[in-house]
C-alpha cells in the first residue's frame, strides 16, 4: 500500500504514491470508493460463500473487490483512507526517485 501524505503510513510501508493524478489510471488503477464497475455485490457474494457469518467490513470489501479487479487486469486500486487516499498495488513495481518523491510507473 502506498499513501499520499508522509504522515499516513503503516509500519511496513516505506514509500508513497505522491498524487492520485501522478499514476497512469487508464484501465490500470480502479477507484474502490466509486466502484465504477459495480463489483461490490459480486465481492460480497464471494465473501459470504467463504465466510457466511463474518462481517463484510471495509478491509474485507477492499480485499474481495481487489481480487475481482486483479482478475480483470487492473494493477492497483485507489482507496479513500481516513481523510486522504492510499493505493493498494497488486503487482511488483520498481520505484524511481524524483526529488523527495518516490514515483511508481505501471
Amino acid at each position: 500500500m502506498y499513501y499520499i501524505r508522509d504522515a499516513d503510513a503503516e509500519a511496513p510501508v516505506l514509500a508513497q504514491c505522491y498524487t492520485q493524478q501522478g499514476c497512469d489510471r487508464a484501465r490500470k488503477v480502479y477507484e474502490f470508493n466509486l466502484d465504477p464497475l459495480g463489483l461490490y455485490p459480486e465481492a460480497e457474494a464471494r465473501f459470504r460463500r467463504e465466510l457466511p457469518n463474518a462481517p463484510f467490513g471495509p478491509n474485507e470489501q477492499a480485499e474481495y473487490i481487489g481480487q475481482l479487479i486483479l482478475e480483470l487486469g487492473y494493477k492497483a486500486m485507489f482507496v479513500e483512507w481516513r481523510d486522504s487516499w492510499r493505493v493498494d498495488v497488486f503487482t511488483p513495481l520498481l520505484p524511481s526517485q524524483q526529488d523527495d518523491v518516490i514515483l511508481f510507473r505501471f
